[in-house]
Order: C-alpha cells, then structure tokens, then sequence
C-alpha cells in the first residue's frame, strides 16, 4: 500500500471491537451455497467475514445493520501527524499499534479469566512501565501537554479500578461510538463574571469502559464508599473529610453519585489482608511498594438495577455519535 494512500484507523480499538463480533451469514442464503453466491455482497460482508451488530442513527430514522469490524468506529488517517522524520509520515500510528498490542494481551487475559469462571479473582494483570521509585507524575508534567498529563494523573492517583459483569444472562453491555469510555457524576452551572457565559463542570465520580458485552472495567471515585474503609472509622472519617473538601464545597452540598451504592471494593494487594472486614497491613510488611507486588481483582456481579443505569449512561452518550454496537438484538432490544 502507498504511504500517502489513506487508512482506516479506529476509535475504538478492534482487540476490544473483536469481542462484540460475530461471522456474517448470507441473509438471502443462509447456508452460503450456491444461492449465497449468486448475490452480491459488501466488502468485508461476504460469508464468514467479521461483523459487529450496530443502531445506526440517521436523520431519516433508524436502522439496524451489520458492519465489518475493519470499517466501523474508524475514521481516515486520524492519527496522521506531520513527522519529524518525513521518511516515516505514520509514527503516530506505529506507537499506538505497539500501544494496542501490548493492551490486547491484558485485556485477553481478563476476559479469558472471566469466562474461566475464575470468581476468587486477578493476580498480576496489570504491569505498567512504571517504577515505583519514578517521580512519573513530574516526568509528565514535563513532556506532555499539560491537560493532557493533568487527565492521565486524574486516572491514575483519584480512582480506583474494579470489573463488573451482569449478574442477570439477559444483560449485556454496549460500547459507545464517540469513544471508549463514559463519565458518571452530576453537573452544574458556574458562570463567568467577566463575560456572563456559563460553564457546565461536575465532579467525576465513575468512568465506564466496556472490553466485552459481558464484562467492563469501572473506575470509581476515591470520594465514593468503599466498604473495607467504610468498617475502619479513621480511613471513613478522613475520606469524609477530603469529599467534602474537594466535592461539596465546590459543586454544593450533599452532592451524590447515582451508583453510591454500587456493590463493589478495591482489590486487595500483596501488602495487606482483611482482618474481621477491614483492609490492614501484611503483618511483616516493611512499607516498601514493589513492582512484584500483586493485586487480586474480583469480578462483581451487577444486580439489573446497576446494569441498566450503566448502560443508559452508555447510550445516552452513544446518541452523540451515529453508530451503536451491540451484541445480541434481544437483549438490546429489551433494553431499549
């Protein structure tokens, strides 16, 4: 292919597109014999080709296709960047493929451990190239943009991770189109003094990223309950402390999310051990954080009243883009 030619590059990566998908099956032949070939087909819907199920919305309406993996979510030469090295135009492009590959074993190894059935938990999943030792924060602040390092940090040091899947077999989850992920929390209008104009800001209490239609990675806010620190009333009372601080005092009191009470916990590392319901340090431990040290994930099972708040958040913001995916239409039609 000719270096200037334009290329399909997705949003929404096609290691997690992938987990959506399903072989196309000729719909006026079914059996794909020689009926099925007599019919013309699309490029990437011939029998047997990846395809993912989408709601696609029209300004006519609304209908229901099957896209190939290759073409949905995607958009031409998105991440084609003037290079320093006009010999290699794709840079940007290469480092993300490197990125994905490296991200799609993880996230392999989650999903075949859930449908393992593996319910005691993940031990070492994540093996960031990050020392402990390594001001990483600084070095971010130094070489990135700063709303950019300011994000990433957000993600990093003010929520933590679970893995959630429906408890109900009639619920699945569903991807939004206009990116790989969506926010939970309440907004409010602050307005500028200077120039009068409003600003819609709000604290980000959840963010939701779905790497399967059964299975989706949660992170949740620092601020929000956490039942192991809930039972040691020092850890409750300073964390209620920091809320109100960083919450209530900006966006207004009794400020709440609508998942408070989502049924999960941190994963339990290496250094500690729950002793009568509370998180404590490993007798013996000498405080020194280690890339050795493991985590142990649980996969939380999600009551329908939880999945579907979920999933209207997904879908509400899905509504922004033109492309819904989904999984099986059954569930998905009893949703909507």
């Amino acid at each position: 292919m000719s270096a200037d030619a334009p290329q399909y590059q997705h949003f929404i990566p096609q290691f997690i597109l992938k987990n959506f998908d399903h072989p196309f099956s000729c719909p006026k032949a079914p059996t794909n014999g020689l009926k099925c070939k007599k019919h013309h087909h699309e490029k990437g819907k011939y029998p047997g080709d990846w395809v993912v199920n989408c709601l696609e919305l029209l300004p006519q309406g609304y209908k229901i296709e099957e896209h190939s993996i290759r073409r949905v979510c995607s958009l031409n030469n998105m991440y084609m960047v003037q290079s320093l090295d006009e010999n290699f135009p794709r840079e940007l492009e290469a480092k993300f493929s490197k990125l994905e590959g490296e991200t799609s074993a993880v996230i392999r190894r989650i999903i075949t451990s859930h449908y393992r059935g593996d319910e005691k938990g993940l031990s070492s999943i994540i093996d960031l190239d990050m020392r402990v030792t390594a001001n990483w924060q600084e070095t971010l602040k130094s070489a990135v943009y700063y709303g950019l390092s300011r994000h990433f940090q957000e993600h990093i040091t003010e929520f933590w991770m679970s893995f959630c899947t429906p408890l109900s077999e009639d619920e699945e989850f569903i991807p939004p189109d206009p990116g790989s992920h969506v926010y939970e929390g309440p907004t409010v209008d602050f307005q500028d003094k200077s120039t009068g104009e409003f600003i819609r800001l709000g604290p980000r209490f959840h963010l939701f990223a779905p790497i399967s239609p059964l299975l989706m990675i949660v992170l949740r806010s620092k601020y929000l309950p956490e039942p192991h620190e809930d039972n040691n009333p020092e850890t409750n009372a300073g964390r209620q402390l920091y809320r109100q601080i960083e919450i209530d005092s900006i966006y207004g009191p009794g400020t709440k999310s609508i998942l408070e009470d989502l049924p999960v916990y941190k994963a339990i590392n290496s250094c500690s051990t729950l002793v009568n319901r509370i998180l404590r340090k490993r007798p013996g431990w000498d405080g020194q954080l280690r890339q050795t040290d493991t985590f142990s994930f649980p996969f939380f099972k999600l009551p329908t009243h939880h999945a579907r708040i979920i999933n209207g958040l997904l879908l509400d913001h899905a509504f922004h883009g033109l492309t819904i995916i989904f999984n099986k239409k059954g569930p998905f039609l009893d949703f909507l």
